[in-house]
């Protein structure tokens, strides 16, 4: 959890927990996942959560398209 906090200049950070919590879709796909942080960072206490949806988790097929040739690349 400490880790995936980052670089935090220098800072004292203490009390660090965190969950991950994962649903999934009637097929058993998992579907959403929730990150839950928890911390104190200079007396403070910080609590953060991440939801991330997933509305796929097919991957194309990913082609050149049949005219790729005529393609040019463009100078920066």
């Amino acid at each position: 959890a400490k880790d995936s906090l980052g670089d935090l200049d220098g800072l004292e950070v203490a009390d660090v927990k965190a969950s991950v919590t994962y649903e999934c879709d009637k097929d058993g796909k998992v579907s959403k996942t929730t990150l839950a942080y928890s911390y104190t960072l200079a007396g403070e206490t910080v609590e953060e959560t991440v939801d991330m949806v997933f509305n796929s988790l097919e991957i194309p097929t990913i082609t050149a398209p049949e005219d790729a040739d005529e393609y040019t690349e463009m100078a920066e």
